[in-house]
C-alpha cells in the first residue's frame, strides 16, 4: 500500500497559487517538502538483493509521483550506529533535469554509492533503526513521509532483537524522541524478510508469531513518536 495520493499539481521550487477570490487575492506560498529513504544495509536484512533493490525503486518512484517538482529526496543508511557519525543523509533535489520517474532508479544509485562510500565492509551485524529515525528529524507535510526498507530487527545498544526472538523473549523498544514523527506518514517494506541469521549463517524465517510481534513493536514506537495509526503501513 502506498502513501495516500494528494491531488497537487507540479511546480518548480516554491509554488505560488493565488487564492480562488481573485487575482488581488494574497498568494498561498507552498513550500518544497521531503521524502526520506531508509535503507538497512545490516547483514541480517535482504535490502541489498536485487529484488529487493527493485522493489525499493518502484516504490521510491510510486512515491515520487505524489511529491511536486522542488520536493527532495533524502536518503539515509540504516546499519551500526556509528554509521551515523560518519555520514550525513544525502539529499536529491528534483527538477529539470530530475524528472520525477526517474527518481527511483537515481536514488537506489546514490544509496548504492553511500553505503561504498561508507566504513562499512558489508558484514556490519549492528542494525540501528532508533538512531537512523532520531538522527533523521525529519520534517513531514503533506505530500512527503518515510520510506524504510529494513527487516526490523533492531541489534544495537537499545535492544537485541535476533537474541530476544532466539530465547522467546519480548520485544521491546525505548521511546523515539517525543513528537518526533508529528504528522507523518510511515511506509515500512520487509518487515520480518529475515535473510541470514549473523551467528550460524542460515538463512531465517520468522514464525508468524514472532512476526506479529514484530509488527506490534514497531506499530507502538511508531505511535509513540506521534505517528497516526492509519499513517503507518507495512508490506
Amino acid at each position: 500500500m502506498k502513501l495516500r495520493p494528494l491531488n497537487l499539481a507540479g511546480a518548480m521550487g516554491a509554488i505560488v497559487a493565488l487564492s480562488a477570490c481573485g487575482a488581488t487575492s494574497e498568494p498561498v506560498i507552498i513550500a518544497p517538502e521531503e521524502l526520506n529513504v531508509f535503507s538497512d544495509i545490516s547483514t541480517s536484512g535482504a535490502s541489498d538483493d536485487p529484488r529487493a533493490l527493485s522493489r525499493l525503486t518502484g516504490a521510491i518512484t510510486e512515491e515520487m509521483g505524489q511529491m511536486m517538482t522542488g520536493d527532495t529526496v533524502r536518503l539515509h543508511l540504516i546499519g551500526d550506529a556509528s554509521l551515523g557519525n560518519i555520514l550525513d543523509a544525502r539529499t536529491l533535489p528534483t527538477g529539470v533535469d530530475r524528472p520525477m520517474e526517474n527518481m527511483g532508479n537515481m536514488a537506489v544509485q546514490e544509496l548504492e554509492r553511500l553505503v561504498e562510500a561508507s566504513t562499512s565492509d558489508g558484514s556490519d551485524t549492528s542494525t540501528s533503526i532508533l538512531q537512523a529515525l532520531n538522527r533523521a528529524a525529519p520534517e513531514c507535510g503533506t505530500r512527503g513521509g518515510l520510506l524504510i526498507y529494513s527487516d526490523g530487527l533492531e541489534v544495537s545498544a537499545e535492544a537485541n532483537f535476533e537474541s530476544a526472538l532466539a530465547l522467546g523473549q519480548k520485544l521491546s523498544l525505548p521511546a523515539l524522541e517525543a513528537d518526533s514523527l508529528r504528522g507523518c506518514r510511515i511506509r515500512w517494506l520487509g518487515l520480518g524478510e529475515v535473510r541470514t541469521n549473523p551467528a550460524t549463517q542460515r538463512e531465517e524465517i520468522l514464525s508468524m508469531a514472532q512476526l506479529r510481534q514484530l509488527k506490534q513493536v514497531w506499530q507502538a514506537t511508531l505511535e509513540g513518536a506521534g505517528v497516526a495509526p492509519e499513517d503507518i503501513t507495512f508490506e
